[in-house]
């Protein structure tokens, strides 16, 4: 069963209604390395599960006129991470939106209550071999395994839930479980499906 046929199928049994897409149900706030796959799962989740996607690196890009890169590049990293925490408060907690942040979120520790005043964080976690450079100026200058090395006790510690981003479908459906978890009294979506008739 893929994730649109779940859905429909929790609204059909009167699990969630349409009304609960929209204001009160809880976003899933995706971080993670840069490379890991958060906005390609985060697309793949909204679409399938019935929420609203953003790019945190595409929605600094709207407010500066300038990519994180870019940023980076001209004004300086702590310039950007000020402007990156100011995108980051400028969201709605519980729009039922799945926001991908930028990798380096968890380098400001302010941004860790903001994050999870927005909703349920999933740590999205790739070998570090499989997480690409390109457009990635902190990734390509200081090396993935020093910026893990930075920062993965920070995702750790910041994380409602750990996973692993191998095959894009099991990813989302992991995802999907653990925050159905988290609402509905720790069952997953097969527990809440297998008790209606």
């Amino acid at each position: 069963m893929n994730g649109s046929e779940i859905r429909e199928m929790l609204i059909k049994n009167g699990i969630i209604s349409p009304e609960n897409c929209g204001d009160g149900a809880r976003n899933i706030i995706l971080i993670g390395m840069p490379g890991c796959g958060k906005s390609t799962v985060g697309r793949k989740l909204a679409r399938e599960h019935g929420f609203s996607f953003i790019d945190a690196d595409i929605a600094f890009k709207e407010k500066n006129r300038m990519t994180p890169a870019e940023c980076i590049a001209s004004l300086g990293e702590a310039e950007f991470r000020k402007r990156e925490t100011l995108v980051l408060k400028s969201f709605k907690p519980d729009r039922r939106i799945c926001i991908a942040t930028g990798g380096g979120v968890v380098t400001i520790p302010e941004n860790r209550e903001i994050l999870k005043e927005l909703g349920f964080v999933v740590y999205l976690k790739r070998d570090l071999d499989k997480l690409s450079t390109k457009g990635r100026p902190l990734s390509a200058g200081k090396g993935v395994e020093r910026l893990f090395a930075e920062r993965s006790a920070f995702y750790e510690e910041w994380a409602d839930v750990h996973v692993v981003n191998d095959v894009l479908t099991e990813a989302v459906s992991e995802i999907m479980n653990e925050y159905c978890k988290k609402r509905y009294d720790n069952k997953t979506v097969s527990d809440i499906l297998a008790e209606k008739p």
